[in-house]
């Protein structure tokens, strides 16, 4: 199973290895022979990088503001917010 087969499979999926191996990769049950095992899944999932789910969460948001409105702006790289602070009381420090 090659990385972005897996990666994928692993976004979309919500069902026990097997039923998810099974739905991509034989559904109409003909071949059971070509369908990876779950042990094989669970040892290929364990070598993706951390760093590849923070990629795609960074990418797939903001490809998504940017293709609602091209002219999407930022602030230092965040989406502002407006929110009401009547109810909360923020403390004024170099940080904020």
């Amino acid at each position: 199973m090659n990385f972005p087969t897996l990666f994928w499979q692993l976004l979309q999926s919500n069902q026990s290895y097997s039923s998810a191996l099974r739905s991509s990769f034989n559904p109409d049950n003909l071949s059971p022979e070509k369908t990876p095992i779950p042990q094989a899944y669970s040892q290929a999932r364990k070598k993706i990088h951390p760093r590849a789910f923070t990629a795609v969460d960074k990418l797939l948001p903001n490809s998504y503001y940017k293709s609602i409105n091209p002219n999407f702006k930022n602030f230092c790289g965040f989406r502002a917010i407006g929110v009401d602070g009547s109810n909360m009381r923020l403390e004024d420090s170099a940080y904020n």
